[in-house]
């Protein structure tokens, strides 16, 4: 699986976490609260935008960021050498990488 479904994917479960609260009705937390908390919370919010510019194709209009770049790490002659993948998504003035900012 590529990484960037993985992190798109971890970013709408953060997210839809508010509609499986509004859904379940063994608990008091209704869709307001939950949006209200996700509001004052700014990496759930940008986790919001990540979802919904995800779900719409609309990075840019809520001005989310992300980079993929490749790293090649030569292992030997006989072995060769490994590609990785690095997403990166531009969080609180800098780019980091996915599975810091899950973190």
């Amino acid at each position: 699986m590529r990484l960037s479904t993985v992190f798109y994917a971890f970013a709408q479960a953060c997210f839809h976490v508010v509609d499986w609260l509004e859904n379940d009705p063994s608990q008091h937390v209704r869709r307001r609260l939950a949006e209200a908390y996700v509001d004052s919370r700014p990496i759930l919010a940008y986790c919001r935008d990540i979802c919904n510019g995800s779900k719409h194709a609309q990075f840019e209009a809520k001005k989310v960021a992300t980079k993929m770049e490749r790293t090649i790490t030569v292992l030997n002659d006989e072995l060769g050498s490994v590609v990785q993948p690095k997403l990166s998504v531009h969080w609180a003035g800098e780019f980091i990488e996915v599975d810091r900012f899950a973190g």
